[in-house]
């Protein structure tokens, strides 16, 4: 079994995008919370699993094809284990010997497919309008750091990835460190230590500089802030993730200037973050991620109306599924709720789509974002109210 721990964000759903296999099995999963409904998340997997099994056969499986295909994720159906770290909702990809699952932050729709690909839709929320984001709270006594979605956060640990802890902790192997004292409160002439963060919570410690006053200090702090920017860089590297700054306003503009990661937000949440708890960092953010997280979605809308009637946009399926596998959208929007099932033939770029879904026929919504990504485009799926069509999808051509 394979369970997979990183964050569903583009770059996931590209390589989900590349994987071939036929037959792929996806089943999405809405999962329930409480411990005390634990038989309806059993008797719903085994559902979904029986409901592949038509689908498969049509395909040309044989029975005891299909028992070798799904015998390891049925073992999922009683594992307590696997159940007992279960978010909102959970994906799993079946193939020949492979099982993929990922638990996802969010309700998905219950939904089962079986194609050459795996199905990507349902987790196109997961990169957009629900995260996943970065929270970064700085001090000179304390970083923390936090990946979240709109529902969840977990601390990630930057002094195991090499990031110093505190400022003093920066300069112990600073030349700087000789110009520093650490007064602690109502004591005099304490020379600079590495202090633990919790001193540092309890706010026992105030820093001043020597031979430069302000300006020299400035300098530490700089220095500090460019060791903790080359951790982060190197933790993000690839992500696009907006990254929320937690600090007084003086020392994020500092880090601003600083930072080498290109999505940092300009708002952040203003004040020393020493005494705040990781919830209420995480409660503060979310606002403030939100709004970068829609950016692009609302970006799209707009240029889409103003290409729309210069011919550089469409909401016509074949047209769309032609340009997507020749390389030309740079975004996709997908209407949430919308269904097109058919086939469509690359080669001569023809178009078939049926009313019901039929057992051999493709979702051709999902093969429309996965070429979008698979060319280095986005897709999004959106909300009725926010298409700027009246057609199940809208792309935007690179040219």
């Amino acid at each position: 079994m394979n369970a997979f721990k990183e964050p569903i964000n583009r770059e996931l759903l590209r390589s989900l995008a590349e994987f071939r296999s036929d037959p792929v099995v996806s089943v999405f999963h809405p999962t329930v919370r409480a411990t005390f409904h634990e038989e309806q998340n059993y008797d719903r997997l085994k559902t979904l699993l029986a409901r592949s099994e038509p689908l498969l056969a049509a395909r040309g499986l044989k029975r005891d094809g299909i028992d070798r295909l799904l015998h390891r994720a049925r073992r999922l159906i009683r594992d307590e284990e696997f159940w007992s770290h279960r978010l909102e909702g959970l994906a799993v990809f079946i193939a020949h010997d492979l099982v993929r699952y990922y638990r996802v932050p969010f309700a998905v729709p219950e939904l089962v497919g079986v194609s050459d690909a795996p199905n990507i839709r349902p987790l196109l929320r997961a990169a957009a309008t629900e995260g996943p984001f970065y929270v970064l709270a700085m001090s000179r006594n304390l970083v923390r750091m936090l990946r979240a979605t709109r529902s969840r956060f977990e601390e990630i640990d930057l002094v195991s990835a090499g990031a110093p802890s505190s400022l003093s902790d920066a300069l112990r192997f600073d030349d700087f460190s000789r110009q520093m004292q650490s007064h602690a409160t109502g004591r005099a002439d304490v020379r600079l230590q590495t202090h633990s963060q919790a001193a540092a919570r309890a706010g026992r410690h105030e820093w001043h500089g020597h031979g430069g006053g302000g300006e020299l200090l400035k300098k530490q702090v700089g220095r500090f802030f460019g060791a903790i920017d080359e951790r982060v860089c190197k933790l993000l590297a690839g992500e696009r993730a907006p990254l929320v700054l937690a600090a007084v306003d003086y020392e994020r503009d500092l880090f601003r200037r600083t930072t080498k990661y290109p999505n940092v937000i300009g708002e952040g949440i203003d004040g020393n973050p020493d005494r705040t708890t990781l919830k209420e960092l995480h409660m503060a953010a979310w606002p403030i991620a939100r709004s970068a997280l829609d950016a692009p979605v609302r970006a799209a809308t707009v240029a889409y109306l103003e290409a729309s009637s210069a011919g550089d946009a469409s909401d016509d399926l074949a047209e769309i599924l032609r340009a997507v596998h020749e390389g030309r959208v740079l975004t996709l929007l997908l209407r949430e709720g919308a269904e097109e099932w058919g086939t469509y033939h690359p080669q001569t770029s023809r178009v078939e789509t049926h009313g019901v879904a039929r057992s051999l026929d493709t979702d051709l919504l999902d093969l429309a974002a996965r070429q979008s990504l698979l060319h280095g485009g986005d897709a999004y799926v959106v909300g009725s109210e926010r298409m700027p069509c009246e057609g199940s999808l809208a792309a935007l051509y690179r040219y």
